[in-house]
This record gives structure tokens, sequence and C-alpha cells, in this order.
């Protein structure tokens, strides 16, 4: 045999082929994780750029080039944008897979444990009044909600606690040290939002941003040394989820996403734990639904039904 023109000739049958002779399938690159490697149904529209993943329970809807995504019919802001890769194979996260697409899909808890005590913490109070409209002050709205899910996680059976249960001001350290120091299983902080813009309204959930992430508001001057997650993060987008998706259902109110954010008091949660914003003071119309004992009485039974849900599918991964 003449080796030196099989050589040859395998060389020009190379160069002929091109690329698709040298590519070979990376399901996980510098890109991301190739979505046809996720264990679900994949569709995609190349027109509308609209992505859905599909197992037998969950949809799961993105937009190529877009944080923004829809899981089971509630918005949830991804940590990166999905891509096309330069072979058009659409592409996600490593982080936002791990940190989001598995837990809420296959329901993965992680450090599970009985959930039996609960640590509200109405933001603000004192002289931090927080926003304030037309005599409506956020600090007072925080209290009072609070109050109300206390009454419907007491009549659950769960143990609860206030960080502060008069208009009395809490640092952000003491807060979580107060957690801390209770053994919170589930640490919820309660607060009312505002923006420039008064026309903004709706409600918002948030957890805790994922290690080396970027936050749903991006704060690039933040150093990656303090960019940092905790061992709850699964546990913390399930909470998320259940509780985001059973106020928006219940009260009918503007879906704004769940997102992510270094919050003090997230970062420093010794348990599972979600920033809750219940509506804008700054949209005078939607603070008086706020201040109203029927909005905070339908948000808080739907923030004591998403709590108990959580409660025994943690019993059920602990059996």
């Amino acid at each position: 045999m003449d080796y030196k023109k099989l050589f040859f000739l395998s060389i020009t049958l190379l160069i002929a082929g091109g690329c698709i002779l040298f590519r070979t399938v990376e399901y996980e690159t510098a890109d991301g994780i190739a979505l046809q490697k996720l264990d679900c149904k994949l569709h995609s529209d190349d027109n509308s750029g609209k992505i859905i993943l599909q197992n037998n329970k969950n949809i799961l809807t993105l937009q190529l080039n877009s944080r923004l995504a829809d899981f089971n019919g509630y918005k949830i802001w991804f940590f990166s944008p999905v891509i096309a890769d330069s072979y058009g194979d659409l592409r996600i996260s490593k982080t936002d897979v791990e940190k989001i697409i598995n837990p809420l899909f296959y329901q993965t808890y992680k450090h599970c444990r009985p959930i039996k005590k609960i640590v509200l913490d109405p933001g603000h109070g004192g002289e931090d009044s927080g926003a304030v409209n037309k005599g409506i002050k956020e600090k007072d709205l925080n209290l009072a909600l609070c109050k109300k899910i206390k009454t419907a996680l007491d009549a659950k059976g769960f143990e609860v606690l206030l960080t502060r249960n008069d208009d009395t001001f809490v640092s952000l350290n003491d807060r979580s040290k107060f957690a801390k120091q209770h053994a919170a299983d589930i640490f919820i902080s309660i607060h009312h939002n505002a923006s420039l813009q008064p026309d903004t309204i709706g409600t918002e959930t948030y957890a805790l941003t994922a290690a080396g992430a970027e936050s749903t508001h991006n704060s690039p001057n933040i150093s990656k040394a303090v960019r940092r997650g905790n061992s709850f993060d699964n546990a913390n987008i399930i909470l998320s989820h259940l509780i985001h998706s059973k106020v928006i259902s219940n009260i009918n109110t503007f879906d704004r996403g769940m997102k992510f954010a270094r919050y003090k008091v997230l970062v420093q949660a010794p348990c599972p734990a979600i920033l809750f914003e219940a509506g804008f003071v700054s949209n005078i119309t939607e603070a008086a639904e706020c201040h109203s004992e029927i909005r905070q009485k339908k948000t808080a039974e739907a923030i004591a039904a998403a709590v108990k849900i959580f409660a025994e599918r943690c019993s059920l991964t602990l059996q």
C-alpha cells in the first residue's frame, strides 16, 4: 500500500469536507450547554426566536438573546440570555441549567430539612419609612402584611416570628441574626416597591443570585470576589416560584417576574429565603390596593399556601 498517497488523499477529503468533518458534538462549551442535551422536549421557531422546553409537567418558554422567560405561565429572569452558537446550536449557561431549570423542572431540593419555623421580615421601620405616597408608608404596609401572613401561617400549624412587631428600626444585620438565633427554616422579607415612573405597577419576587452570576438588575461595579450564592440556591428558587405564582394567581396582579439579587438579608440568610415586593407605593392606585384589607388578606393566604406546599415537598424529600 502506498501510504504517502493515502495520506494526501485523506488531507484532500478533509479539506473538501470543510468544517463538517472536523466538527464534534460538544454539549458544554464556553457558550453554555446545548439545549438538546436537556432531558425534555425542545421546540424552536427560527423566525420568532421562540424556544420551548417541555416535559410531562412543565413548560419553559425562552426567547433567543433574552434573559426573560416564562415558566408554567409566570415570568422568570435568567442569569444569561439564550444564544445560538456559530453552528446555530441553541445554548444556555450552565448556571441557568443547574440553578433554575433543574430545580424547577425536577423539584430537586438540596439541604432540605423539616419546615416548622418561619421568620417574617417586615422591611424598613422606625425612622426608615421606605417608599411614601400621599401618607401611605411602605414600612406600615410591610408590617400589616406580615401580621396577616403570620395569622395565615399560624392556622397551618407553623411557628411564626417577626423581626419587628411594631414601628421600630431593625438593621439588616440584626434581621439576619434574628433568623439565625431562632433557627428559622424559612426567611421571607416583605417589601413594597417604588419607581420614578408613577405608572409602574406589579409584583416581583427575589431569590439570591447564584455564585458568579449576574443579578437581574446588573451591578457591574460589584467585584467578582463578593459574587457569592449560598447552599440554599435550589430551595430558594423553588420557594420563590411557589410564592410568586400563588400570589400572582390569587390577586391577579401584574407579573414582573421572579428575579435575582444580592440583597443583604438574602446573602446572610441561614435558611431558604426570598424577598417579596408586593406592589408599588409610587403608583397611588396600587398603593391604595396594597393598603386594603382584601388585597393584604389574599396576598397573605397565597404566601401561606405556598409555604405549606414547600414544607410538604421538603418532607417528602426527607422520607
